[in-house]
């Protein structure tokens, strides 16, 4: 059964497999498709409490986003990696990545970066790199700004 009503709201709001840039956030949870990734709980409610090498989340028909925007992802860096965010899928072009490095403590961090994006509707896929078989890190939610 699903009981996240904020999710509801907003694929009743756009249909599923749709996201709007122009949302607070994104939830990590709401990926279309993902590979080498597990859900979870946390204090708040859900995550994508882990994220593997060569792993992904899948968010196409993101509409609204503004040419050359900035992505902030709130992750939990466990042995730490680099995320990429790519065009339609984990193969495709390369529009930014950032470090998801190793902390000192056990909290949740904003990370950003610049994407190389089209204005309007994207198909965006967060791609997962680091030491093979390692959690990397988790992930909260993404917004653009």
């Amino acid at each position: 059964m699903v009981d996240d009503t904020l999710l509801l709201s907003k694929h009743f709001e756009n249909g599923v497999g749709q996201y709007n840039a122009g949302w607070e956030k994104i939830e990590a949870e709401w990926f279309m498709s993902g590979d080498k990734i597990e859900k979870g709980e946390n204090a708040s409610g859900f995550e994508v409490k882990a994220c593997y090498d060569q792993g992904y989340l899948y968010y196409p028909n993101v509409s609204a986003l503004k040419k050359n925007t900035t992505i902030v992802v709130k992750a939990n860096p466990h042995v730490g990696g680099r995320l990429e965010v790519r065009l339609g899928g984990p193969t495709g072009r390369l529009l930014g990545s950032m470090d998801i490095p190793l902390e000192a403590s056990k909290e949740y961090f904003d990370y950003t970066c610049s994407l190389k994006n089209k204005e309007g509707l994207n198909d965006i896929c967060l791609v997962f790199k680091g030491e093979p078989g390692k959690n990397l890190f988790s992930i909260d939610w993404i917004k653009f700004e």
